[in-house]
């Protein structure tokens, strides 16, 4: 299935992309360094939230239910595996 807008929009030119390396180098203390023309990739990722809950019944059979697991993940479009890393970092930024 093919979406109308399958990303948010660029926002940045090559030019500003190829300064802000070049200030994070320099911050660094990198001395030599090349800055090729930058490209941009396109990976697929899915993010999202996720809030579980366990029900249990007891001997007389009421049930409760508490809270599990919570978190944030990602999934990758093309392989289908959950990459809690990736979403890690996309929380930090």
């Amino acid at each position: 299935m093919r979406l109308n807008h399958p990303s948010f929009p660029i926002v940045m030119t090559a030019e500003e992309v190829t300064e802000q390396v070049k200030e994070l180098l320099e911050e660094k203390e990198w001395d030599e360094y090349e800055i090729e023309h930058p490209q941009l990739w396109f990976f697929p990722y899915w993010f999202f939230t996720y809030h579980s809950f366990v029900e249990s019944a007891d001997e007389t059979g009421a049930v409760s239910s508490s809270e599990g697991e919570n978190g944030v993940t990602s999934m990758n479009g093309q392989t289908g595996e959950l990459e809690d890393d990736l979403a890690g970092l996309y929380e930090e930024f």
